[in-house]
């Protein structure tokens, strides 16, 4: 089958724009693989090796479970911006027959449907993640934690959020003294 000017549609491409585009550079952006990409958008280089800028599975809480025990047991912070909902990562938990303690920080982001749009929601639920990830080693200790975007965060700025997840931390004594 011939598209546009001369062009034969490549085996995979689905529009003949693509198959232009592949044609003319060679290029094919889905089949790259990273080791082919020149340029990371961490610096431009790739992150070190063993540290990854990804918040681990294991440091997530993923169940409803995990979240109505936060949400039950936990201490509540409240800002203009975000809720902050918390408890100590060393309580026992009790499921079934078995009794564990998890002693490592866990975090769970929520944004509800009231905010707006999927995209608002995503952006708001990026913005929370990587203030999180970002300030996550100034915690004095464990905590299991929800952090609940509000209305008002969605027109709000990264910066914003950033400092008032910050302040509410230092204000409640969850952070680490300063050496200062």
């Amino acid at each position: 089958m011939v598209f546009g000017a001369g062009l034969k549609r490549a085996p995979g491409a689905r529009f003949w724009r693509a198959a232009a585009r592949r044609a003319d550079t060679g290029f094919c952006p889905s089949r790259a693989r990273a080791k082919d990409i020149e340029r990371w958008p961490c610096g431009g280089r790739r992150p070190p090796k063993g540290r990854s800028m990804r918040l681990p599975a294991k440091s997530r809480l993923k169940k409803r479970r995990d979240f109505d025990r936060v949400f039950q047991g936990g201490r509540r912070l409240s800002g203009r911006f975000l809720v902050v909902v918390y408890r100590s990562a060393g309580v026992p938990e009790v499921q079934g027959a078995e009794c564990r303690v998890r002693t490592q920080s866990r975090v769970g982001f929520v944004t509800p449907k009231k905010l707006g749009k999927a995209h608002d929601r995503n952006r708001l639920r990026r913005w929370l993640r990587e203030a999180y990830r970002r300030h996550r080693a100034e915690l004095a200790k464990d905590f299991e934690m929800i952090l609940l975007g509000k209305a008002a965060a969605v027109s709000a700025g990264y910066a914003s959020i950033e400092s008032e997840l910050c302040k509410l931390w230092r204000d409640e004594g969850l952070m680490k003294p300063s050496d200062s």
